[in-house]
């Protein structure tokens, strides 16, 4: 056995260029799986995170009077707050609405968010402070740097002023604090509609006889959402303050289910196509070692003229196409933590190797190296030992 080992190195060696070749078809394929599979990884993390910042583990509330949506009422939410597994509750309203500045204007969607919306709303604060309870019905805002750079032409502009149209009057909002643009659920998925966000207190615009679009609620750890969600129903229902009213109360959990498989789906297929290189690599090692039977029949007619049964020669092909594949995962897997470092280095992206991609990407190119090069040394294995010698003559 270590006679072959040694052998099938020393023939490795002797075609090293062509052995490279082949070893970079592999080491490409193992990459594409291992970035492919590391990037949906990667996906699926940042929307869990997301959709968590939002509330998207816990539960919205909509309510509706013969089949039209109605908005919820301050009432309403702190019956919500009020139920012993809820732990917070915000109400939420979107308005698309013109910033005017100069002669010129900038459509923004404008987030009116309760004093405990922080709870469920993750925003990344780059100047001034967070809206929270004491700024109910007051005139400020946080705007994003979008914003910021469009009407100032910076990104820290705590202290000045931004007009918004809402219907036909204007309001003036001193801006007490600027997110990051893009931070948050609402940016993510919002962000290529309308590319500019304001965020106020509840109780500004004079609209709140309709009551706000949704309710945002976190319930607390261990909670079983299903029946959470039936409490919150029966909750505003029994409070008898809207008879008429029909509450829907939806398990945002199982949204980020639904798009995390969607993900993971989308993962899967692009990893099965990136394991088509693998399959490439394959071929390429078969063809590889066939050219190397034929150009070695000679050598392979003395060795079994000097006693090498075929057993042996077959084991040493079969490991050469294996050490080929091994040389090729290695080189892969050195190229998928480099793209790691890489990104970590230069970029806010921080994307980890996908450990199962390897194992699984390397497992399929070590057996395709054997499988692909088992043809070639029953080839070669069944030479016969005069026909051989007689090669080159």
């Amino acid at each position: 056995m270590l006679q072959s080992v040694k052998s099938a190195i020393s023939c490795l060696a002797c075609a090293r260029v062509r052995t490279i070749l082949t070893a970079v078809s592999v080491a490409v394929g193992i990459f594409a799986v291992i970035a492919v599979a590391s990037a949906g990884d990667y996906g699926t993390q940042k929307v869990s995170q997301e959709l968590d910042s939002l509330g998207l583990s816990g539960i919205a509330v909509h309510a509706n009077e013969e089949d039209r949506p109605v908005g919820i009422t301050d009432e309403e939410i702190e019956v919500v707050r009020s139920l012993p597994y809820v732990k917070s509750a915000a109400a939420i309203s979107a308005n698309t609405c013109p910033i005017v500045y100069r002669s010129d204007k900038l459509e923004s969607m404008v987030w009116e968010v309760s004093g405990s919306a922080a709870d469920v709303i993750s925003l990344e604060l780059l100047y001034g402070r967070m809206t929270g309870d004491s700024d109910s019905g007051s005139r400020v805002c946080m705007v994003d740097t979008t914003v910021a750079q469009e009407i100032y032409q910076r990104d820290n502009i705590v202290g000045k002023t931004i007009t918004v149209v809402q219907g036909s009057k204007k309001y003036e909002f001193e801006v007490v604090g600027v997110v990051e643009a893009g931070s948050g659920l609402l940016g993510s998925f919002m962000g290529s509609v309308v590319p500019s966000f304001v965020y106020i207190p509840s109780g500004v615009f004079e609209k709140k006889d309709e009551g706000s679009d949704q309710i945002i609620v976190k319930i607390n750890e261990n909670e079983d959402a299903q029946l959470c969600r039936e409490g919150i129903s029966r909750a505003l229902e029994e409070s008898q303050l809207y008879p008429d009213r029909e509450y829907t109360a939806t398990d945002l959990a199982r949204q980020r289910s639904a798009l995390s498989s969607i993900i993971n789906t989308v993962s899967m297929v692009l990893t099965l196509v990136g394991g088509i290189s693998l399959f490439v690599a394959g071929i390429g090692i078969m063809t590889v070692m066939t050219i190397s039977v034929s150009e070695r029949k000679r050598e392979i007619g003395i060795k079994m003229a000097i006693g090498a049964r075929r057993v042996r020669i077959l084991l040493e092909f079969i490991l050469e196409g294996l050490f080929i594949s091994a040389i090729g995962c290695i080189a892969g897997t050195a190229m998928g933590y480099l793209l790691e470092y890489a990104l970590s280095v230069f970029s806010d992206i921080n994307i980890t190797c996908s450990v199962s991609a390897i194992k699984t990407a390397s497992l399929v190119a070590v057996a395709a190296g054997v499988v692909f090069s088992a043809f070639p040394a029953f080839k070669a294995a069944s030479l016969d030992p005069v026909a051989a010698l007689k090669t080159g003559d």
